[in-house]
């Protein structure tokens, strides 16, 4: 009985903290898209953003890193397949972007 114990609140543990890096992720994700589309000044990003969020991995404390493709103006003469490298961190304020840049 004991270790069914043991393994159910491990199992707890882990589905705790699955969650939680979820929400995070998708805060990073949301920012990260966000900064991108600012810095692409007029040109449309077409990337979905919950295969953003996935492709997150910490980058230390509170902090994430997404490496992605995306597509800069879709479907037009001047379409552009890129690398959005983005690093953001998660404070008490929000998301922070602390480096975004568009890998050619």
């Amino acid at each position: 009985m004991e270790k069914q114990r043991q393994r159910t609140l491990a199992a707890l543990a882990i589905i705790t903290l699955i969650t939680g890096c979820g929400g995070r992720t998708d805060e990073a994700a949301q920012a990260c898209l966000d900064a991108a589309r600012s810095k692409a000044s007029g040109q449309s990003i077409d990337v979905d953003l919950k295969a953003l969020a996935a492709l997150a991995t910490p980058d230390g404390e509170d902090a994430f890193r997404i490496r992605a493709p995306i597509l800069l103006d879709a479907g037009l003469s001047s379409e552009l397949k890129q690398t959005l490298d983005c690093r953001v961190r998660i404070t008490a304020n929000g998301p922070e972007i602390t480096s975004l840049t568009f890998v050619f």
